[in-house]
């Protein structure tokens, strides 16, 4: 895992409850729309010469929307366990390190702080929060490597 990717799973991290929230207003507005083409399908017209149910190329296409909404239903669960397992594993990673890399882990991702203003937070220079932030992300990105070596053999063992 390179330092990019590392720092895209603390961004993840930091951001997980925005990202979760964003995500089930997604899945909501996509279950009213099923609601709405369940409705369609279900509509009958009383009075109407020769009819007494909605039209078929109408049902149809009621039908294939709910089918497409609900694999994007499914695909949005998906990113939401994506998500979890990351929150998951850096919070587990985080159990790892001690209380200073924590802070600038917390205070860079959780509370969005420039380096300037973390430096000051933790009493070491700007450098110094450089060092310690380009460790910490060689170190999750071996913890990740371990978690998912680990997880693998647990597979195939």
């Amino acid at each position: 895992m390179n330092k990019e990717e590392c720092i895209k799973m603390f961004k993840c991290w930091g951001d997980f409850v925005r990202i979760t929230s964003r995500l089930n207003d997604d899945i909501l507005e996509i279950k009213r729309l099923i609601g709405y083409n369940r409705q369609v399908r279900a509509m009958t017209y009383d009075g109407v010469p020769g009819s007494s149910d909605i039209s078929k190329p109408t049902e149809e296409t009621a039908i294939k929307n709910i089918e497409v909404y609900e694999a994007e239903i499914r695909e949005l669960e998906k990113r939401i366990g994506e998500v979890r397992k990351n929150k998951d594993l850096v919070d587990e990673f985080l159990l790892t390190l001690d209380t200073y890399d924590r802070r600038l882990i917390s205070l860079r991702y959780l509370r969005r702080k420039s380096w300037e203003n973390i430096s000051m937070n933790i009493y070491m220079s700007v450098r110094q929060c450089y060092r310690i932030h380009n460790k910490i992300l060689a170190a999750l990105g071996e913890y990740n490597e371990k978690k998912t070596t680990a997880g693998a053999d647990n597979i195939h063992g």
